[in-house]
């Protein structure tokens, strides 16, 4: 568990990665939505990802109106997909423990 990505381990940070994982774009709006975090919670937890440039934050203007869109870096893809491959080698171990136990029982 010590070797996780904890960048990408964090519960909202891990929500909005899985997100982005399925699309090429995403608006604030429909990110908020699919995630169900608070503007201040996606804001803050956005540009932590920005930082470890896992991911891209697009500020434009629709109109008089701000509008920011987000997607995933290539760098921001491998960590996710490392992070789901070393998730399914622990789910794996676990289960041969379970397996070994059940059969000393």
């Amino acid at each position: 568990m010590k070797d996780l990505d904890q960048i990408v381990h964090e519960k909202s940070r891990l929500a909005i990665l899985t997100t982005l994982r399925t699309r090429p774009s995403i608006s604030f709006r429909e990110l908020k939505h699919l995630t169900q975090l608070t503007d201040g919670m996606l804001s803050v937890q956005t540009q932590n990802l920005e930082k470890a440039e896992y991911i891209t934050i697009i500020k434009a203007f629709l109109g008089r109106k701000p509008f920011t869109t987000y997607k995933m870096t290539k760098r921001g893809e491998r960590a996710f997909d490392k992070y789901l491959r070393e998730m399914e080698a622990l789910i794996a171990q676990i289960h041969r423990q379970q397996e070994e136990n059940t059969e000393n029982a």
